[in-house]
């Protein structure tokens, strides 16, 4: 799931929630993230319910994605921003 969300294939990401159920890491938001896929940040925040990001508001920035870095700024709060342990 986290490469179909880097790619931008909701399609897949789609599929893989509704018939597997491990989920996705932080890695699949980043992957969204750092290529300013706002769609599919929307998608993985509403619909997989990503509840940690990691460093994903700060890739999207660094990448000139400041709609997306926006986004997750205002949709999670600021413990699920870090790497965690």
């Amino acid at each position: 799931m986290d490469a179909a969300a880097q790619f931008n294939r909701i399609n897949i990401v789609e599929f893989l929630r509704v018939h597997r159920h491990e989920g996705c890491s932080e890695w699949a938001m980043a992957g969204a993230a750092a290529n300013g896929l706002m769609d599919m940040v929307r998608y993985l925040h509403q619909q997989v319910q990503v509840q940690r990001i990691g460093g994903s508001a700060s890739i999207a920035a660094q990448n000139g994605h400041f709609q997306v870095f926006e986004y997750l700024c205002a949709n999670y709060p600021p413990d699920a921003h870090d790497y965690g342990e």
